[in-house]
């Protein structure tokens, strides 16, 4: 469970749960299992596998966009769901 001063981060290597200080948050942060970088400012590709970590265990918000080749309204979007701006995450 997570209080007002930290929160969960999930890697988007690994997987792996991350508690970080919230006032720590926007100075990026490594993965205590695999050392990554946990803030990457880059659009993750979720799959079953994974997205129910990034969804249930973090408690960051997540955007989530679900696409498909075949589906039109979908096509039209995708040039709208570019990578964040530097300095978007938290």
């Amino acid at each position: 469970m997570t209080s007002p001063e930290s929160k969960i981060v999930v890697c988007p290597s690994c997987g792996a749960s991350n508690r970080v200080p919230t006032a720590k948050l926007g100075a990026g942060g490594t993965c205590g299992r695999c050392h990554t970088a946990l803030f990457t400012a880059k659009p993750l590709v979720l799959t079953s596998a994974n997205f129910e970590a990034h969804a249930r265990k973090g408690d960051l918000p997540l955007l989530v966009d679900f696409w498909a080749s075949w589906c039109g309204p979908c096509r039209q979007m995708r040039p709208l769901s570019r990578p964040p701006p530097p300095g978007s995450n938290p």
